[in-house]
């Protein structure tokens, strides 16, 4: 084989249950992983001895064609105007932080101790407390996807955290907010957990 030529995929053999696929490309090999850790596509061989696959699940249409996905709240016409701040509180610290309503967003479920039993019991605590799974649409090559856990602000808190929310008996958006991640902290598994406090917002026209 000549030194520019580009291998073609090759099957090998060991003994019952064990094989060896060689000669794949990066892209096909992200094709193949899909295909046998997600089932996301099937695939074969060509007679050209390069990968050929069909989806093995229909794609998702993009957000911006998914007219059923459309905000329910989207303005006609012209685009709204913004306002810095949801409310006008002045120099305040005390009364912004009083008014605020901070949202928590939790990604890799499990952080290093993920097990199929262990991501299931996290992602019943967190349904339980009132967090929303987010997903993305899966890669077309290897089926991955991206996943956020998201609370959109305290006041949607449930279960446990609502209580202990309730038992703290703290009324600052600021000082509860310190709660809520203490207690996240103590009883579930997470790689990251951020607390974003919402700063623009759309006003009515007048």
């Amino acid at each position: 084989m000549k030194t520019d030529e580009i291998a073609t995929i090759d099957v090998s053999a060991h003994g019952p249950g064990r094989f060896t696929i060689s000669g794949a490309q990066e892209e096909e090999t992200d094709l193949l992983l899909g295909a046998f850790k997600a089932g996301f596509h099937w695939v074969r061989r060509g007679q050209d001895g390069r990968l050929e696959h069909v989806p093995a699940y229909e794609q998702l249409p993009a957000p911006e064609q998914d007219m059923e996905m459309h905000p329910f709240w989207q303005p006609a016409g012209n685009p709204a105007s913004v306002q810095m701040e949801m409310f006008s509180l002045g120099d305040s610290v005390e009364a912004y932080h009083r008014h605020s309503s901070p949202s928590i967003i939790i990604q890799h479920l499990c952080g290093f101790h993920y097990t199929p039993q262990n991501y299931k019991d996290q992602a019943n605590f967190l349904t339980e407390c009132g967090f929303v799974c987010m997903r993305s649409q899966r890669d077309m090559k290897s089926g991955q996807f991206w996943e956020l856990w998201f609370l959109p602000g305290l006041w949607m808190a449930q279960g446990r955290l609502r209580e202990a929310l309730f038992d703290s008996g703290k009324r600052n958006e600021k000082l509860r907010a310190k709660v809520a991640v203490e207690f996240l902290k103590r009883n579930s598994q997470f790689g990251t957990l951020d607390i974003a406090v919402q700063r623009l917002a759309m006003v009515m026209s007048d």
